[in-house]
C-alpha cells in the first residue's frame, strides 16, 4: 500500500510539473507573438511615414573572437524611387559585440555627412529608426552598461550625439 501510495504522489508531481512546463512555454510563445506583433505594427507606421528612413545593422564574428565583420542596410520605404543604403565592414578579428558596435557606427558615420548637408526644414521632418538586434548595443545607448569595448562605445555615443541633435532618431529592438 504505501508503494503503491508512493508511486501515485510521484506520477502526480511528475504530471503537475510537466503541465507547469506546458504553461510556461505558452506564455512563452504568447510573449513573442504579442512582440512580433508589436514590432509588426511599429514598421508598419514607420513605412507609411514619408519623411521616415529605415537603417538595419547587424555584426557578428565566427567564433569570440574570430574573423568579424558589419553590415549596414537603410531605406526610405514612402519614396519608392529612394535608393537602398549597403554599407559592409570587414574588421579582422574581433568579437561579436565589436561587430555589432561597428555596424551602427558605420551606419552613423555613412548618414551624418548626408544629414548635415540637409536644409533646417528636411532636418526637422526627417525621422531614422534604426534596427538592431544587439541588446547589447541598445544598453549602451541607453547608457545603462559600458563595461567593455568602452573606446569604441565613446565614439559611437559620440557620433549618436551628433545625429540625435540634427534628426529625430529611434531605436528599435528586433
Amino acid at each position: 500500500m504505501f508503494i503503491e501510495e508512493s508511486a501515485r504522489q510521484i506520477s502526480q508531481s511528475y504530471l503537475h510539473q510537466i503541465y507547469l512546463k506546458n504553461q510556461r512555454l505558452q506564455e512563452a510563445r504568447r510573449q513573442k507573438e504579442a512582440k512580433k506583433r508589436a514590432f509588426l505594427a511599429t514598421l508598419d507606421a514607420v513605412q507609411r511615414d514619408s519623411s521616415c528612413l529605415c537603417i538595419f545593422t547587424d555584426g557578428s564574428s565566427y567564433g569570440n573572437p574570430g574573423p568579424a565583420g558589419s553590415g549596414v542596410y537603410g531605406y526610405a520605404p514612402a519614396l519608392p524611387n529612394s535608393r537602398a543604403i549597403f554599407r559592409s565592414l570587414s574588421l579582422g578579428i574581433g568579437t561579436n559585440n565589436q561587430a555589432e558596435l561597428n555596424a551602427l557606427k558605420l551606419a552613423i558615420q555613412t548618414l551624418l555627412p548626408h544629414v548635415r548637408s540637409l536644409s533646417p526644414e528636411r532636418k526637422r521632418r526627417l525621422s531614422i529608426n534604426f534596427f538592431l538586434d544587439s541588446k547589447y548595443v541598445m544598453d549602451g545607448l541607453n547608457r545603462s552598461r559600458v563595461s567593455a569595448n568602452v573606446n569604441l562605445f565613446r565614439d559611437v555615443l559620440s557620433l549618436w550625439d551628433q545625429l540625435s541633435v540634427t534628426v529625430r532618431t529611434s531605436v528599435f529592438h528586433v
